[in-house]
């Protein structure tokens, strides 16, 4: 069995993974994408994709949200409710690779997430 998901452009950029994506276009680096999943598999997979990116020829890469478009497509955007964390924190901008904040120091801003998406989500019940 096979399918196909449409996944609708976007003209949304992000200026540090444009200028990030440029780079290692330049360079030559092959993108390492992983779907990261709301699991303890995703959280692998992303730290797994995280590593292999670090070694030579690879490079991490991104999707604007792309798996927030696929459901739209699928589900419709009336059934969605989604938050765009960086709107919120506002910081880290001008970062792209994971390793360039400290682990204690993203968790503290997730968990700044975590309490304004949870007061919104009370709101719209």
């Amino acid at each position: 069995m096979s399918f196909t998901i449409e996944v609708e452009e976007t003209n949304k950029s992000c200026p540090t993974g444009e200028n990030v994506g440029k780079r290692n276009l330049n360079e030559g680096k092959i993108p390492v994408l992983t779907c990261e999943g709301g699991c303890i598999h995703g959280e692998i997979a992303q730290l797994a994709a995280n590593m292999v990116a670090k070694e030579e020829p690879y490079s991490r890469g991104c999707f604007i949200r792309c798996f927030d478009r696929i459901l739209e497509n699928i589900l419709g955007k009336d059934k969605l409710i989604q938050f765009d964390a960086l709107s919120q924190y506002k910081k880290y901008t001008d970062k792209f690779d994971i390793d360039e904040v400290p682990e204690d120091e993203h968790i503290l801003v997730a968990r700044e997430v975590v309490q304004w998406v949870l007061e919104n989500l009370e709101e719209n019940k």
